[in-house]
């Protein structure tokens, strides 16, 4: 079984590292809602096929099941725009390490609804971890991605932990498809409440430097890492899923240096490290 659990982990963090690099390329110039609306829209569309062709088309989740579902997703659609919005002002291996803080977060929320054990080194790690976000809020040009990218990480960790609990007894092609359109409801609602952007220019208009192909491709990794994830949470502990996603740091900061041309600072450096200490310590003692 943590055979199958490894398998299933790497594919699907790959596949969501995989669009976090398209969104943190193609999303920085857009409209952040509008940008969302279309992968969403492609995504949901993906979601839907998955399902019409699978046997959990009919077995459709209940009135009380589907409350649940879409409170968790409008908590990781906020995530999500709160994780475009961090890349526009802060490097992408500092929005990655903050993201990987969410795993200490997560614990606590398993903690507190789902009666997983919370282990003994959970406060020095979140001290380590506290220490390092203190660290790079010292730099100003640093704080606003700070703020946003923490605000990512609490919805998205909340918003999957909970999202555990109507996972154990609903189909995951449900939950994603319900996920997928709740985020692109919840942003068309927004961008035309605050009048930015008509239905036409939602249905017509294409980024101005987004290509529209990146839309459907970032969908396919999206929708492939949902479902490999979805069935994580659905079949184990929060606890056992936590581990593998620190693996991503090394990614963000080889990408970041050869793709994006980032250079982090000593402080970007100290502050990482003292993040993924933290995360590292709690997940390994």
């Amino acid at each position: 079984m943590a055979h199958y659990l490894f398998i299933v982990l790497v594919l699907g963090y790959s596949c969501f590292f995989f669009a976090d690099l398209l969104i943190r390329k193609y999303s920085v110039s857009e409209n952040s809602f509008l940008f969302i609306a279309k992968r969403s829209a492609f995504t949901s569309i993906l979601a839907l096929l998955w399902l019409y062709f699978s046997d959990a088309i009919i077995i459709n989740p209940n009135f009380s099941q589907s409350i649940q579902i879409i409170g968790c997703s409008f908590l990781c659609g906020l995530g999500l725009f709160f994780f475009v919005l961090a890349n526009k002002s802060l490097p992408f291996p500092n929005v990655i390490t903050i993201n990987l803080f969410g795993l200490i977060l997560q614990e606590l929320i398993a903690y507190f609804f789902l009666r997983e054990q919370l282990k003994g080194s959970f406060i020095p790690a979140i001290t380590i971890s506290v220490f390092g976000l203190l660290l790079m809020a010292s730099m100003p040009k640093s704080r606003i991605g700070l703020f946003y990218s923490i605000l990512s990480t609490c919805f998205w960790a909340v918003g999957y932990a909970l999202l555990s609990i109507p996972l154990k007894s609903t189909r995951i092609e449900w939950v994603t498809l319900m996920m997928e359109l709740t985020i692109l409801a919840l942003c068309l609602l927004i961008l035309i409440l605050n009048q930015s952007i008509s239905f036409k220019d939602i249905a017509l208009k294409s980024g101005l430097k987004t290509k529209n192909i990146i839309y459907p491709i970032i969908a396919i990794v999206t929708i492939l890492g949902s479902l490999l994830m979805n069935y994580a949470y659905q079949h184990f502990k929060v606890a056992e899923i936590s581990f593998f996603y620190i693996s991503l740091y090394p990614m963000a900061i080889l990408f970041s240096r050869l793709y994006f041309k980032e250079k982090l600072s000593k402080i970007d450096w100290i502050s990482n490290t003292l993040l993924i200490s933290g995360i590292a310590f709690y997940l390994i003692y």
